[in-house]
């Protein structure tokens, strides 16, 4: 039988995204865009435990409604695929309605390719992450952003994608392999 104690330790710091009630979130009013009701539910319970004040939507009309009837956010994070019954994106739309400026956006995608062509087209986005979002990367967007960086800053902090890696680094790689088949697919 294995017996395992836990032990506490006063030493031991609390990761910072798993910290509660955030003096630099706390009563911010937030607003979550993802036809996805999982996601949705993820991002609102991690916001309500930072100190987030949040509200959802599913598509882009339901959050536009919200941003006419909620007023002031402090915070917007949507999906980037959203789109809106006119055909822009649904930050495009945002932007013609509230201004550049007065909202900061998280744009949400799915890939490294749309990652990047966020990163290089876009300069209504206040910060990106990618989906399936994961604590660590979210908290650090969202603090980013809500200390006043810019995108510019967020651009230069970008983590180097995979094709400019091997653009700026040549590998070599030993595969070991005995099977005569495998053999010739790693080739």
């Amino acid at each position: 039988t294995i017996t395992v104690k836990e032990v506490q330790s006063d030493s031991v710091q609390q990761k910072p995204y798993l910290q509660r009630n955030l003096p630099e979130f706390l009563h911010k009013k937030i607003l979550i865009v993802d036809e996805h009701t999982t996601t949705r539910l993820m991002l609102e319970q991690l916001c309500k435990q930072w100190g987030f004040i949040s509200k959802s939507a599913a598509t882009s009309s339901e959050a536009m409604e919200l941003l006419k009837k909620n007023g002031q956010f402090n915070l917007a994070i949507v999906d980037a695929k959203i789109q809106t019954v006119h055909g822009l994106t649904f930050v495009d739309e945002i932007r013609k309605t509230v201004g550049k400026t007065s909202l900061p956006i998280i744009a949400m995608c799915s890939s490294v390719q749309e990652k990047e062509k966020l990163f290089n087209s876009s300069e209504t986005l206040s910060g990106i992450v990618s989906k399936p979002v994961k604590q660590t990367p979210l908290f650090d967007t969202v603090l980013t952003v809500m200390s006043g960086k810019d995108s510019d800053s967020l651009k230069k902090e970008h983590t180097t994608t995979v094709q400019q890696i091997g653009k700026k680094y040549s590998l070599q790689i030993l595969i070991a392999e005995d099977s005569p088949v495998n053999q010739k697919v790693t080739q």
